[in-house]
């Protein structure tokens, strides 16, 4: 009897071990919207700081949410991926997006670059964890060490963060890719090809984060700096309505009025603005049509303007629907709670 009862309970832990060692998510095929995708531990020892559960950590890496931006698809809002056969495997960053700065030679730059990364902790698919969708601030990518969100994923957070075009590859409007959007959108502007970037990112985090262990009903998004501007588009559009429940903008504009509002990541103009911009940078480039741009590498199109044109949001009417006065008179789209702050000696703050 007692050995039968031994038995069996050596049984059930060994049993028990198993499902747990077979449950941590670098050992499961996840399925999403796409395809297929596999992660890894995100340590292979004991990292420093602590996190008492690194084991149960996973990490999936580069899983695009978008297609490429390359050739027709440059100077157009995201556009659908196509569905991949097999399994995804997710252990090394995806390209990240063409920039108007100095690049770093360390990292794979492309047009096929609309890709996000994911940190989980836990080893259950039905966990429903809170989710954090980080927006990195400006010349960061998603692949810095800084923003892998292991910490989070650690308390229990679902963490993403994800690469958006910047520059004029992110940004430019001309009157013939507003005829473009009229066509194909119902909208008479062009721009803000960056911020439909995000919005594209969140929708897919919404629609798929519940296979990481994440509540898509329970999505806050949080950025800092260029990426608090991320956060505030996310949180003011109508594009994005009832897809989060609360955000934290950390070094972002703290009044309509505040004066840094015109020179620091959250700045904007208006469309008319933007279009003489981009006639302006169409004839440096001696491009008369959007399919010449179109036609030119991304290193063109990036390093020969820098430092020359301004390139940022556009008031568009369509993805960022009116001023950030009127979305506080008026009401963001997202009525959500909202936490707002500066990181210190960031834009004047102490």
């Amino acid at each position: 009897m007692k050995k039968s009862s031994a038995s069996t309970w050596l049984a059930c832990f060994i049993s028990l071990q198993s499902a747990g060692a077979s449950a941590q998510l670098y050992n499961t095929i996840i399925k999403t919207s796409n395809g297929s995708v596999q992660g890894i531990p995100a340590f292979n020892s004991t990292p420093a700081g602590n996190l008492s559960n690194w084991q149960d950590i996973t990490v999936w890496k580069g899983i695009p949410f978008a297609a490429s931006t390359s050739g027709e698809n440059c100077f157009r809002p995201p556009q659908a991926r196509a569905s991949w056969n097999g399994t995804l495997d997710a252990s090394e960053y995806g390209a990240v997006c063409p920039q108007d700065f100095a690049l770093d030679s360390g990292l794979s730059y492309g047009e096929d670059c609309l890709n996000l990364n994911i940190c989980s902790g836990g080893n259950d698919t039905n966990a429903k964890l809170p989710v954090i969708m980080w927006s990195y601030p400006a010349e960061s990518t998603a692949a810095q060490p800084l923003f892998d969100g292991a910490g989070m994923a650690s308390k229990g957070i679902v963490f993403v963060n994800y690469n958006y075009r910047t520059g004029s590859l992110g940004w430019l409007a001309t009157s013939e890719l507003s005829v473009e959007m009229l066509e194909s959108y119902g909208t008479n502007s062009s721009g803000n090809w960056g911020m439909l970037d995000q919005f594209a990112a969140l929708k897919w985090v919404h629609a798929n984060i519940a296979a990481f262990e994440g509540d898509p009903d329970h999505i806050t998004v949080m950025g800092q700096s260029a990426g608090s501007a991320a956060t505030y588009h996310i949180l003011n559009s109508p594009l994005t309505k009832n897809l989060i429940v609360s955000a934290i903008i950390e070094s972002g504009v703290r009044d309509p009025r505040d004066p840094y509002a015109a020179t620091v990541a959250e700045n904007y103009q208006n469309l008319s603005a933007a279009l003489e911009t981009g006639t302006s940078y169409m004839e440096s480039l001696n491009a008369s049509t959007v399919a010449e741009l179109r036609a030119l590498s991304f290193e063109d199109l990036t390093v020969s303007f820098r430092g020359n044109y301004f390139f940022g949001a556009v008031l568009d009417y369509y993805a960022m629907l009116g001023t950030y006065m009127t979305s506080l008179l008026d009401g963001a789209a997202n009525n959500i709670p909202v936490l707002i702050g500066n990181t210190l000696n960031e834009s004047g703050a102490t």
